[in-house]
């Protein structure tokens, strides 16, 4: 468009905005006070936002006003949020404040669309000041309800928020997660630049955790995306990522020669600033510090000039310093490093004055003056420390509001049931006055009587509404509080989830460690020691997989694998694992079940997992010579099981029942041993996986003194077919192999190589690699007959070194097993498709291992030798006599011999046959001519199409037409 066309077209917008802007002040004038002037001053607010920011909120504020005179929540709702909108610049917690003022409104209202739009607001004003926790929150409120009304376009919106938060929380697979739901569902909606903007999110996740090239994969579709909408902005935005992936990857000359293309078109002056910054990167790690320079004092030029940012003169300044730091130019270095310096006080930065304190330092270090570098080398200390400290302070805090909070709860339950026993009070005075009312006509002393009672009765009111007023304002701070409480709770549960993972590996060492003592050749004395380890050892494996099993309840991600199963033989095999630990304990354990047989459909690892932990309950609690009772019986409607068990314990405390299946609970009256308590965990666990069944779990004291808990599950018609076969444990033995095989081991844990090496290092040869790459490098020269690899592995885990193997022709024959503490169904199922062998989880029994090493073994040697075995194959041959002529006909005899061994080459086609040299004995040769009249030389076979051979490698090989024997006579066939 030309520049004439441009303005004129500016001209025109200018007098259509200053026009629009007349007509709505001639309207407020002539209107009344009534709720069309309250929306007209919102408009107005739009209208000058942009031009008179101070107008505009005092527009604003007379809407609000207005509104609330006449009691206009909708005003009250759209004022709100356009107040948090001007001042979100400004002040981003008042803005925040704004937002969740208009949020009572638009659920008064009703009003959806809104509710979900303010909460994304508030989400973004979180996001901006780092408060990722509280982001999240309102992000995923946002969802719910965008999903409960099929608001598809917040969903979206909510979704890609979610990502950028996850992102900004290291929770990079919930952030993919979310980022790809957010572009399944634009695409669906075609909303394009949702979609190329989620791919730059994705993008830099991938940056973030230094994945090159799906980081480039991504900016490059965001780019096409851009490119096809005719967005330059953010098509300029995409380019720029791909050229910071080129600098981390360390590719400088490639990072320059693209970043260079892309400055040509580029027009925004933040874009350009943050360009001519990488550029001067670039530069300077080539060591070009000339052209490093020239780009760094262009952008400082620019920012000057046009973007006049504090912080984009304080990057820079810093980047300039180190530049002449490595080039020499000290004095040039320290000058803008104090320029620097400046900035960041006046801008209140510590994590800016802590980088600026240490570039000062190493400055005067190298100009010599080391008792000026001592002092900025101490302030940097001293800057790093407060950082530290105002980290754990805003911990302390979170910990201190949560405490305060309990306390709120209360005082709250207090005043509640108070201000119910007013009300009660209020009424029985109301009853009063009618009474006495009434009394009045007949008797003066009555009417007195009522007149005190009246007054009395306005004192407690005017308490009570005082009261009420107190207590509205202490609900709005327990909310707040309680939303900064979930916040922390959601912390607590992705840690526990994390540590729980991390403790797999050590738990599984130790435990292996163990089991391989116990096996050798200790004295009795240490090998009671190390069964008593051993057991505190399974002890902790139980614990992490019960802590697991939480974290998955509360994020929804257990699903129960059910069968139809008979519970008789179930239930006596679970019961019967106790039979050793109650005759150690001097327990007696009586076992009743019910005659009818009895089907469940039930989830036999999470049945097992509930029967368990309520049979070990009872044994904790149950002294040396009592008894533990399972008892089985049907309801009385006979359409259920019940199932008690029950013991001669001291029983539950009275004020602990009702909270005896609350997690993490422990009672407080003392009557537990220290040994006996447990973590709160286990039978937390009994009622969410009972639940989970749609049965029902329940707890009393029975009469003998003692607890007993009660389950309930529904029953289910038998299965068709109930034939169940007995299978008998073989004991494990090692075969022995020809020579020993070579494993490779790719873990990056130490301890865990030297358990597998411990475990399998006398029957194999075993190489060593701390993650993918290092394992290829060694499969690029040596040969493994079998792999045992972790998953999660720096620089190249287990998924992406497993696809790299299957894709490789040389390499992709050699049996894969996954040893990995990943134990999740997704995780199993995403190995298995890339097409490993066997998938182990941690920890794992050694037994195990070995008994899946030899298999995979032996059966790769079984394929080996199945590949190399000769066949024989029989072969039609027309033999000729020598001695006939054109003048006589050829006589013509057939018959037929075992031909030569073909073998199968997995490296060559199957229709390529290696015959041997010589002749199969009592075969002659002779010459002929064949019926044609055409001669042959001695020693040409003649095949026939349709003989044996040709029938046999048409077998083996599919559609493969055969060839002649002789390569010079392959054209006749």
């Amino acid at each position: 468009m030309k520049p004439f066309a441009i303005l004129l077209l500016l001209f025109g917008w200018n007098i259509g905005h200053a026009q629009l802007e007349h007509d709505l002040r001639n309207r407020l004038g002539a209107a009344s006070e009534d709720t069309v002037k309250a929306n007209l001053l919102i408009k107005l607010a739009l209208q000058i936002s942009t031009t008179n920011t101070d107008s505009a909120l005092s527009c604003i504020d007379a809407s609000l006003a207005l509104s609330q005179k006449l009691n206009y929540p909708f005003g009250l709702m759209k004022g709100n949020i356009e107040k948090g909108i001007l001042e979100e610049r400004e002040n981003k917690t008042k803005a925040r404040d704004y937002f969740m003022a208009a949020l009572p409104f638009a659920q008064q209202l009703r009003l959806a669309q809104y509710e979900g739009a303010i909460l994304n607001y508030a989400g973004n004003t979180s996001y901006m000041m780092g408060e990722y926790i509280n982001a999240e929150d309102y992000y995923s409120k946002a969802l719910a309800i965008a999903r409960t009304n099929h608001d598809f376009e917040q969903a979206v919106k909510s979704f890609t928020n979610l990502g950028m938060t996850y992102t900004k929380l290291t929770d990079y697979s919930r952030a993919f997660e979310m980022l790809t739901l957010s572009n399944h569902l634009a695409d669906s909606l075609e909303l394009r630049s949702y979609i190329g903007g989620n791919y730059i999110d994705i993008a830099n996740i991938f940056y973030l955790q230094k994945k090159h090239d799906e980081a480039l994969a991504y900016y490059e579709k965001a780019a096409t995306v851009f490119q096809i909408e005719g967005d330059q902005a953010m098509l300029q935005y995409a380019n720029i990522g791909k050229g910071q992936v080129y600098i981390q990857m360390g590719n400088y000359a490639q990072a320059i020669s693209f970043l260079e293309e892309v400055e040509k078109s580029l027009d925004d002056p933040h874009k350009k600033f943050d360009l001519y910054q990488h550029l001067g990167f670039c530069f300077m790690s080539l060591k070009n510090f000339k052209e490093a320079e020239h780009y760094l004092l262009i952008a400082q030029r620019l920012n000057d000039r046009e973007t006049q940012a504090p912080a984009y003169s304080l990057q820079n300044y810093l980047a300039l310093a180190k530049l002449y730091r490595q080039n020499g130019e000290i004095s040039l270095g320290l000058d803008l490093a104090h320029k620097a310096e400046m900035l960041a006080r006046q801008q209140g930065s510590l994590s800016y004055s802590k980088d600026c304190f240490e570039m000062l330092s190493s400055l005067y270090e190298a100009n010599g003056e080391l008792a000026k570098s001592l002092k900025y080398s101490k302030q940097f200390a001293v800057v790093q420390d407060s950082i530290a400290r105002i980290d754990q302070s805003k911990k302390l805090a979170e910990a201190e509001t949560k405490f305060k909070l309990g306390e709120k709860d209360r005082e709250v339950e207090l005043l509640g049931k108070e201000n119910d026993l007013q009300k009660v009070r209020e009424q029985s005075s109301r009853i009063i006055i009618i009474t006495l009312v009434a009394g009045l006509l007949l008797l003066v002393v009555a009417a007195l009587l009522l007149a005190q009672a009246y007054r009395k009765s306005k004192t407690k009111n005017e308490l009570l509404a005082a009261q009420k007023t107190e207590i509205e304002e202490a609900s709005v701070l327990i909310t707040e509080q309680s939303n900064k409480l979930q916040a922390v709770d959601k912390m607590k549960s992705r840690f526990f989830a994390n540590i729980s993972h991390e403790l797999r590996t050590p738990v599984t060492l130790i435990t292996g460690m163990l089991e391989i003592i116990g096996e050798g050749h200790a004295s009795p004395k240490e090998k009671e020691r190390v069964q008593i380890a051993l057991g505190n050892s399974r002890k902790l494996n139980t614990l992490v997989e019960e802590m697991l099993d939480l974290t998955r309840l509360e994020a929804n991600k257990i699903t129960l694998k059910k069968k139809t199963l008979p519970l008789t033989p179930l239930l006596n095999r679970v019961v019967g694992t106790f039979g050793s630990l109650v005759e150690k304990k001097n327990i007696r354990l009586i076992h009743n079940n019910t005659p009818t047989p009895i089907y469940v459909d039930l989830d036999e690892d999470k049945f097992e997992k509930i029967i368990n932990n309520l049979i070990y309950n009872a044994i904790k609690f149950t002294p040396s010579g009592g008894w533990i009772r399972v008892v089985t019986n049907l309801s009385e409607n006979r359409d259920k099981i019940e199932i008690h068990i029950s013991d001669s314990g001291s029983g539950i405390a009275e004020e602990d029942l009702p909270h005896i299946f609350e997690r993490f609970y422990q009672s407080q009256t003392g009557a537990q041993t220290f040994d006996s308590q447990g973590t709160g965990i286990g039978l937390s666990l009994v009622k969410e996986f009972t639940e989970l069944h749609g049965g029902e779990v329940s707890v009393c004291n029975s009469p003998e003194d003692g607890a007993q808990f009660s389950l309930c599950f529904a029953l289910a018609s038998p299965p068709l077919d109930d034939l169940q076969a007995n299978v008998e444990q073989s004991v494990f033995s090692w075969t022995e192999f020809e020579k020993p095989a070579a494993l490779l081991l790719v873990e990056d844990h130490v301890e865990m190589r030297a358990y597998v090496r411990e475990l399998l290092g006398d029957r194999f040869t075993i190489a060593e690699a701390g993650n993918g790459v290092e394992a290829l490098q060694w499969l690029s020269a040596h040969e493994a007959d079998l792999i045992i690899s972790d998953v999660m592995m720096p620089q190249m885990d287990g998924y992406t070194f497993l696809a790299k193997i299957k894709a490789d022709e040389k390499l992709r024959h050699i049996p894969v097993i996954m040893l990995t503490a990943r134990a999740a169904e997704d995780d199993r199922l995403h190995g298995l498709s890339l097409g490993v062998d066997d998938y182990l989880v941690k920890p794992f029994n050694a037994t195990e291992l070995k008994i899946r090493t030899q298999n995979l073994l032996l059966n790769q040697a079984s394929r080996k030798q199945w590949l190399l075995k000769p066949q024989t194959i029989e072969e039609e041959v027309i033999e000729t006599t020598p001695k006939e002529s054109p003048a006589f006909p050829a006589t013509q005899k057939t018959i037929r011999r075992q031909g030569d061994c073909i073998y199968r080459n997995p490296h060559t086609r199957p229709h390529h046959c290696h015959w041997r040299s010589g002749q199969p004995p009592g075969a002659k040769r002779k010459t002929t001519l064949p019926q044609n009249g055409r001669t042959h030389r001695p020693g040409t076979r003649t095949i026939d199409k349709r003989s044996a051979l040709e029938k046999s490698l048409s077998a083996f090989n599919g559609q493969e037409s055969l060839q002649t024997i002789n390569p010079r006579h392959r054209s006749g066939l």
